[in-house]
Protein backbone atom coordinates (compact mmCIF):
# COMPACT_ATOMS: atom_id res chain seq x y z
CA UNK A 1 0.00 0.00 0.00
CA UNK A 2 3.19 2.34 0.73
CA UNK A 3 4.02 1.91 -2.50
CA UNK A 4 0.63 3.05 -4.31
CA UNK A 5 0.51 6.15 -2.29
CA UNK A 6 4.24 6.80 -2.72
CA UNK A 7 3.47 6.80 -6.51
CA UNK A 8 0.05 8.63 -6.25
CA UNK A 9 1.80 11.39 -3.83
CA UNK A 10 4.02 13.03 -6.71
CA UNK A 11 0.60 12.96 -9.19
CA UNK A 12 -1.81 14.17 -6.60
CA UNK A 13 0.45 17.08 -5.52
CA UNK A 14 1.27 18.30 -9.50
CA UNK A 15 -2.96 18.02 -9.86
CA UNK A 16 -3.04 20.48 -7.44
CA UNK A 17 -0.71 22.76 -8.24
CA UNK A 18 -1.61 22.73 -11.73
CA UNK A 19 -5.38 23.30 -10.58
CA UNK A 20 -4.16 26.34 -8.31
CA UNK A 21 -2.30 27.76 -11.18
CA UNK A 22 -5.40 27.58 -13.05
CA UNK A 23 -7.15 29.45 -10.36
CA UNK A 24 -5.09 31.72 -10.27
CA UNK A 25 -4.63 32.68 -13.95
CA UNK A 26 -8.62 32.67 -14.11
CA UNK A 27 -9.12 35.31 -11.55
CA UNK A 28 -6.49 37.24 -12.85
CA UNK A 29 -8.06 37.88 -16.14
CA UNK A 30 -11.60 38.06 -14.36
CA UNK A 31 -9.61 40.81 -12.65
CA UNK A 32 -8.20 42.77 -15.76
CA UNK A 33 -10.98 42.72 -17.71
CA UNK A 34 -12.76 44.10 -15.13
CA UNK A 35 -10.80 46.84 -14.93
CA UNK A 36 -10.71 47.24 -18.58
CA UNK A 37 -14.56 47.71 -19.24
CA UNK A 38 -15.09 44.70 -20.93
CA UNK A 39 -17.30 42.94 -18.13
CA UNK A 40 -19.36 45.67 -18.57
CA UNK A 41 -20.43 44.42 -21.92
CA UNK A 42 -21.07 41.47 -20.54
CA UNK A 43 -23.36 42.10 -18.17
CA UNK A 44 -26.78 43.62 -19.32
CA UNK A 45 -27.38 47.11 -19.16
CA UNK A 46 -28.93 48.99 -16.27
CA UNK A 47 -30.50 51.95 -16.53
CA UNK A 48 -28.61 54.59 -13.80
CA UNK A 49 -32.00 56.81 -13.67
CA UNK A 50 -34.88 55.33 -12.42
CA UNK A 51 -37.80 55.10 -15.57
CA UNK A 52 -40.72 56.99 -14.78
CA UNK A 53 -44.24 54.69 -15.24
CA UNK A 54 -46.22 57.71 -16.22
CA UNK A 55 -46.13 61.26 -16.73
CA UNK A 56 -48.22 63.80 -14.72
CA UNK A 57 -50.98 65.14 -17.48
CA UNK A 58 -49.84 68.09 -19.09
CA UNK A 59 -46.92 68.76 -16.83
CA UNK A 60 -44.14 70.47 -17.96
CA UNK A 61 -41.10 68.32 -18.89
CA UNK A 62 -38.24 67.72 -16.27
CA UNK A 63 -34.84 69.43 -16.96
CA UNK A 64 -32.99 66.36 -16.30
CA UNK A 65 -33.65 63.24 -16.71
CA UNK A 66 -35.14 61.35 -13.51
CA UNK A 67 -35.61 64.91 -12.20
CA UNK A 68 -39.39 65.38 -10.42
CA UNK A 69 -42.04 66.53 -12.22
CA UNK A 70 -43.99 69.15 -10.61
CA UNK A 71 -47.78 69.29 -11.60
CA UNK A 72 -49.72 72.82 -11.55
CA UNK A 73 -51.87 73.92 -9.35
CA UNK A 74 -54.25 73.86 -12.14
CA UNK A 75 -53.42 70.36 -13.31
CA UNK A 76 -54.17 69.23 -9.62
CA UNK A 77 -57.66 71.21 -9.76
CA UNK A 78 -58.66 69.44 -13.02
CA UNK A 79 -58.17 66.09 -11.44
CA UNK A 80 -59.71 67.10 -7.75
CA UNK A 81 -62.84 68.43 -10.35
CA UNK A 82 -62.71 64.79 -12.35
CA UNK A 83 -62.77 62.92 -9.17
CA UNK A 84 -65.53 65.04 -7.27
CA UNK A 85 -67.70 65.10 -10.47
CA UNK A 86 -67.23 61.03 -10.62
CA UNK A 87 -68.43 60.56 -6.99
CA UNK A 88 -71.04 63.05 -7.38
CA UNK A 89 -73.09 60.49 -9.67
CA UNK A 90 -71.36 57.07 -7.88
CA UNK A 91 -71.28 57.48 -4.04
CA UNK A 92 -70.31 55.03 -2.11
CA UNK A 93 -67.40 53.87 -4.16
CA UNK A 94 -64.09 52.63 -3.21
CA UNK A 95 -61.00 54.53 -4.40
CA UNK A 96 -59.59 51.47 -6.12
CA UNK A 97 -63.25 51.52 -8.57
CA UNK A 98 -62.85 55.36 -8.69
CA UNK A 99 -59.02 55.62 -9.77
CA UNK A 100 -59.96 52.68 -12.47
CA UNK A 101 -63.03 54.61 -13.86
CA UNK A 102 -61.17 57.88 -14.65
CA UNK A 103 -58.13 56.09 -15.80
CA UNK A 104 -55.23 56.95 -12.52
CA UNK A 105 -52.60 56.18 -11.52
CA UNK A 106 -51.73 55.80 -7.59
CA UNK A 107 -49.66 58.52 -7.82
CA UNK A 108 -52.06 60.59 -10.01
CA UNK A 109 -54.60 60.21 -7.46
CA UNK A 110 -53.32 60.28 -3.70
CA UNK A 111 -53.09 63.97 -3.70
CA UNK A 112 -55.96 65.51 -5.18
CA UNK A 113 -58.11 62.99 -2.96
CA UNK A 114 -56.33 64.04 0.74
CA UNK A 115 -57.16 67.95 -0.93
CA UNK A 116 -60.52 66.85 -1.26
CA UNK A 117 -60.97 64.89 1.71
CA UNK A 118 -59.30 67.88 3.89
CA UNK A 119 -61.51 70.54 2.30
CA UNK A 120 -64.36 68.83 3.41
CA UNK A 121 -66.00 68.04 -0.20
CA UNK A 122 -65.30 64.75 0.02
CA UNK A 123 -66.27 62.48 3.27
CA UNK A 124 -64.42 59.37 3.25
CA UNK A 125 -65.85 56.42 5.29
CA UNK A 126 -63.85 53.43 6.13
CA UNK A 127 -59.97 51.63 6.29
CA UNK A 128 -57.72 51.37 3.64
CA UNK A 129 -59.01 49.71 0.84
CA UNK A 130 -62.41 49.56 2.16
CA UNK A 131 -62.55 53.51 2.66
CA UNK A 132 -65.49 54.89 0.45
CA UNK A 133 -65.91 58.16 -0.67
CA UNK A 134 -69.17 60.53 -0.87
CA UNK A 135 -69.41 63.92 -1.81
CA UNK A 136 -70.65 66.66 0.29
Amino acid sequence: MSEITGQLRPVVEQFVSNLEAAFRRSVLEAFEANIAGASRAARPAVPSVPVRRTAAPAAAKASKPGARVRRSAADLERVEQRILDYVRKNPGKRGEQIKQALGLTTALWTRPLSRLVTSGALTAKGMKRATTYTAK
